[in-house]
C-alpha cells in the first residue's frame, strides 16, 4: 500500500511525494527542450495558486488531499511549484544561461535583506496588516511568504558558492550529498530505533528561552554525537560505496 501511495508509513515525510514528482522529470525536460517553458512554469505557478488559495478559503476538495493519493503533511498541488522551479534552473544552468545571474550584487544584496527580514517576523510572530502570517509561511502547503524566502536564500547560496566555491567542497558533507538518498532511508530507521531515546532525554532536562523557544541540551548532543555520525554508515551499510570509474578521455570509436 506505501508503495501504491495509498498508505503513508511513519517519518518518510516527502519521499513519497519526491517518489510521484521525479517520474515527471522526462517529460518536463522534454516539454523545456521544445520551447514550451513558460506554458509549463504558469501551469505549475496555476496549480500552486489553485491549492494555496483553497487552503486560505476551503472552497472546495483536491483529489491529493483525500485518501486516493496520501502524501500525507505534504501537499503535492502545492510544492510541485519548488520542484518545478528546481528543474526550470537545472536546464538554464545547463544550457549556460544563468552566469550574469550567478554574479548580480544587487541581486544578492536584495535576496539577502529579503530572507533576513522574513526570518525575523517569522520568529518574533510578528502580526502584519492584511497579512495571515500562519498561512503566509505554513509548511503543509508551502505558504507564499515561505516559498519566496526558499527562494531568496536559494539565491544567496548560489551566489556565494559561485564567488567561493572552494567553501562548498568539504568532503564529509559532500559525502553525504552524493548519497543522499541512501542517507534519507537510513535515517527513517534510526529515527524509528532511536526516537524512545530521544524523547527521554527532552524530558529529562530543557531549557526554555522563551515564550516559543525551548532548547533541548541532551537531545541536542545525542544527534550530533549518536544520529549524524552514523548516517557515515548508510552508503556502506547499504552496499552503495565503490570506485568511481576511470574518466573516458577520447569518445570510443563507432562500430558500424
Amino acid at each position: 500500500m506505501g508503495s501504491l501511495l495509498v498508505y503513508q508509513p511513519p517519518f518518510l515525510d516527502i519521499l513519497p511525494m519526491y517518489a510521484i514528482l521525479i517520474l515527471l522529470v522526462p517529460f518536463v525536460i522534454t516539454w523545456f527542450q521544445r520551447g514550451y517553458i513558460w506554458q509549463v512554469l504558469l501551469g505549475s505557478l496555476a496549480l500552486y495558486l489553485v491549492s494555496s488559495l483553497n487552503e486560505l478559503f476551503n472552497l472546495f476538495t483536491l483529489p491529493f488531499h483525500g485518501h486516493q493519493l496520501n502524501t500525507k503533511y505534504f501537499s503535492l498541488p502545492s510544492w510541485q511549484i519548488l520542484f518545478i522551479l528546481g528543474l526550470f534552473i537545472g536546464f538554464l544552468f545547463y544550457k549556460g544561461k544563468t552566469q550574469k545571474w550567478q554574479v548580480n550584487k544587487s541581486l544578492f544584496y536584495t535576496a539577502l535583506t529579503i530572507s533576513t527580514a522574513i526570518f525575523i517576523l517569522k520568529n518574533i510572530h510578528a502580526e502584519l496588516p492584511f497579512i495571515n502570517i500562519e498561512y503566509a509561511t505554513d509548511k503543509s502547503n508551502l505558504g507564499p511568504l515561505r516559498l519566496f524566502n526558499f527562494i531568496t536564500i536559494c539565491y544567496v547560496v548560489i551566489y556565494i558558492s559561485f564567488k567561493r566555491a572552494h567553501w562548498f567542497t568539504y568532503k564529509p558533507i559532500c559525502y553525504l550529498g552524493k548519497y543522499s538518498l541512501e542517507v534519507f532511508s537510513f535515517h527513517v530507521f534510526l529515527l524509528i530505533l532511536l526516537l524512545p531515546i530521544k524523547m527521554q532525554f527532552n524530558t529529562l532536562y530543557s531549557v526554555q528561552l522563551n515564550q516559543h523557544f525551548f532548547f533541548y541540551p541532551l537531545g541536542t548532543l545525542f544527534v550530533f554525537l549518536g544520529i549524524l555520525p552514523l548516517l557515515f554508515l548508510a552508503p556502506t551499510l547499504l552496499g552503495k560505496t565503490r570506485r568511481p570509474a576511470p574518466p573516458i578521455l577520447h569518445e570510443p570509436p563507432v562500430v558500424q
